[in-house]
């Protein structure tokens, strides 16, 4: 019963928005209004500089809205940046921005939570596990609960790691974005 009650609440929480999440939007516009291509006069490695910091700053508002898209099961926060024509690269970072957040709308008007892997992964283990659980087993089904036991433990280990690389990441690049403004 009490194995029940855990993969109830799992389907539920996976399947919610976070309201922790609820200010990511104007977090996310805020740095968004704060991306400006400085100019610098009679100094080549000063714009190049300028440049690289810009690039910098675009791909971690680009990143932070993925991440906030997919922690808040909302493709709201998905930000369509526009890079002016004369920044090198920015036909390339179009290109990636309309591929990657087109697959992620997609994803959500599919109705599916998540376009994160290792959560579908994790979900589809709890899936497998609950019809398991709430019916008893035979003991011919004992060997498919077993791996889908281990399976699940092995996807929620590697959600866990990548969640918390993820953290990191954020969190050093929000800390530095704010020295670079």
């Amino acid at each position: 019963m009490r194995a029940c009650s855990s993969l109830d609440s799992w389907r539920q929480h996976i399947g919610s928005k976070n309201p922790r999440l609820g200010n990511c939007k104007s977090i996310l516009d805020s740095l968004v209004d704060s991306l400006t291509l400085p100019k610098v006069k009679n100094s080549a490695k000063g714009k190049v500089l300028m440049r690289a910091m810009y690039g910098v700053k675009v791909q971690t508002v680009f990143v932070c809205s993925v991440f906030a898209s997919a922690f808040s099961v909302d493709s709201e926060n998905l930000l369509d940046l526009d890079v002016p024509s004369t920044i090198s690269w920015a036909q390339a970072y179009s290109d990636l921005q309309t591929t990657v957040n087109g697959e992620i709308r997609d994803v959500f008007s599919r109705g599916k939570f998540t376009f994160l892997k290792e959560l579908v992964e994790v979900d589809a283990a709890v899936n497998n596990l609950y019809p398991m659980v709430q019916d008893g087993m035979r003991p011919t089904e004992m060997e498919a609960f077993i791996s889908s036991f281990f399976r699940f433990g092995r996807e929620s280990r590697k959600t866990i790691s990548s969640a918390r690389c993820s953290c990191q990441g954020s969190r050093w690049l929000f800390q530095n974005s704010f020295k670079w403004a």
